[in-house]
């Protein structure tokens, strides 16, 4: 490696939060022109690393280089400036504008009197997009737009501002094969063009087919970097763990009876616009069973979900649960039965203000065993719970006391898994429960659910992770402009199939036939 090539370079990177030491001593050097994968277990570092690369956190100790120039970023725009652009989880996108007035925010061509040039802006962003193979509405309202698109709003962004650098975390978390291999292959262009690119991932397999060399972190250190031709699955998972993982987890012999534990019948909502969202749907998930409802982002499941836990109410249709049913169900009448592991973690799923301890004791403060007959909580008995969860599921905090949104995407993933499996509901509605877990939390987690429905409970999967689906899923529905518009068995379920039904390629007639 030339030391004339390397674009990027920390060197000895040092950050401490309260009671973590999130990166220790950590050096990497990235190469002008390839794609680096960033790779490590939750709470390994890489995601500290990159924001301070990306000047969103400052290091206590250790150097920035750029080209070999020595850099201290005091913000973003310090990073920015030195051509470092980074594409989050969470888009950084003003849903209510247009494309193009996202793309351009801050940098807008001006006209007479100061006015947005749209013309001029419209004219270099078609040839910018045209440049990197990309077909994205410049006119569209954001927020109308799939995530894949909206992903490609955020990358357009960056190389309208002449980003030489892009930090990509997580970036195929919510997209589907397809929009995966179409995202791929714009990478290759970015890179074709001279644009250096790091990708934060826990999935390896994507590692091997995009990058050009792989850094893995562990417990803040990195442990190394290793060209991507010589690495494998096996041997990046044990840098990052520490020990070997099993990659497919096993279907074990279990009972599924005939007995229905949630049912949904005729299912119809429109939302705040009269647009309807779902469209007459109807599902039951039996006893002993892994349901999955795949679909591509915005088809409706996240609006189906919330109705089946009680945070929307359907227009018509009714819900039956443990036999018990419901015209509308509240969250309260969901929780006697229920368990539900939401999309939105950290907006939804915890109080992150609140430390881990509340968080668990959500929906349990008047049990006995937490609070006598006056209501006062009983602090040892419920502390000894949250560690129990916090020891089980791997959470890495120093304390129980510790704010829930201090925990980094991953603990927090597990800590909320924890905290539901731990109430032994009969079913669990579950959207992305292993979304930004490393692969030693991804293959606990998947154990547990297998564990617990071979225990006479059900599972209801939304995921956005086909193989996950697939591996773990009885049956498959696929979920289409808010219509169920396929069900599959586990036998006869493929990503190529599942693909065309999400893309509403395929669909099956009302007598059950199929149609192409």
């Amino acid at each position: 490696m030339s030391e004339n090539n390397i674009i990027l370079e920390m060197r000895n990177i040092t950050k401490i939060f309260p009671g973590v030491v999130a990166n220790n001593q950590a050096s990497i050097s990235i190469e002008r022109g390839e794609i680096h994968a960033l790779v490590g277990e939750n709470g390994a570092g890489k995601s500290t690393l990159m924001k301070i690369a990306a000047g969103i956190y400052q290091p206590d100790s250790g150097e920035i280089l750029i080209d070999g120039q020595l850099k201290k970023f005091h913000s973003p725009l310090d990073a920015f400036k030195s051509g470092i652009s980074a594409v989050h989880q969470e888009f950084m996108l003003v849903n209510s504008l247009s494309v193009l007035e996202n793309v351009v925010l801050g940098y807008e061509p001006k006209a007479l009197f100061g006015f947005l040039d749209k013309e001029k802006a419209t004219r270099e962003l078609t040839t910018l997009a045209r440049k990197y193979g990309m077909t994205i509405p410049l006119s569209a309202k954001t927020g109308t737009l799939p995530v894949a698109i909206r992903q490609q709003v955020e990358i357009l962004k960056a190389l309208y501002k002449n980003t030489k650098i892009l930090i990509l975390d997580e970036p195929t978390a919510v997209l589907i094969p397809q929009e995966i291999e179409d995202l791929f292959q714009a990478l290759r262009s970015f890179k074709a063009m001279g644009t250096t690119i790091i990708f934060v991932t826990h999935k390896l397999n994507e590692v091997l087919s995009i990058s050009d060399r792989v850094t893995v972190m562990r417990q803040g250190v990195v442990q190394g970097t290793l060209p991507v031709a010589e690495a494998t699955e096996e041997k990046l998972a044990r840098m990052m763990v520490g020990r070997d993982v099993v990659f497919q987890a096993s279907r074990r012999q279990k009972e599924i009876s005939s007995e229905p534990v949630l049912e949904a019948k005729d299912i119809s909502l429109c939302n705040a616009d009269g647009v309807q969202v779902i469209n007459h749907v109807n599902l039951t998930v039996l006893r002993g069973e892994v349901l999955g409802l795949a679909g591509v982002a915005g088809n409706g499941q996240t609006e189906l979900v919330e109705v089946l836990t009680g945070f929307r109410r359907a227009d018509s249709g009714h819900i039956c649960i443990n036999k018990k049913n419901f015209a509308y169900i509240t969250t309260r009448y969901f929780r006697e039965d229920g368990s539900y592991v939401c999309q939105d973690r950290r907006q939804v799923g915890c109080s992150p203000n609140q430390s881990i301890w509340e968080n668990v004791l959500v929906g349990l403060e008047s049990q006995p065993r937490f609070s006598n007959p006056l209501g006062i909580l009983k602090h040892s008995q419920i502390t000894a719970y949250a560690e129990q969860i916090v020891k089980k599921f791997d959470v890495r905090t120093p304390s129980v006391n510790v704010s829930a949104g201090n925990l980094s995407g991953g603990n927090l993933q597990k800590l909320i898994l924890g905290r539901e499996l731990a109430k032994d509901p009969e079913i669990l509605i579950a959207e992305d429960p292993t979304r930004g877990l490393d692969v030693g939390a991804t293959e606990y987690i998947r154990n547990q659910m297998i564990d617990f429905v071979t225990r006479g409970k059900s599972i209801l999967l939304v995921s956005q992770d086909l193989n996950e689906l697939l591996m773990l899923s009885d049956r498959i529905l696929i979920i289409f402009k808010g219509e169920i518009v396929g069900e599959l068995s586990a036998d006869e379920a493929t990503p190529e199939l599942v693909g065309l039904y999400m893309m509403g390629l395929k669909r099956h007639e009302k007598n059950h036939g199929v149609v192409a």
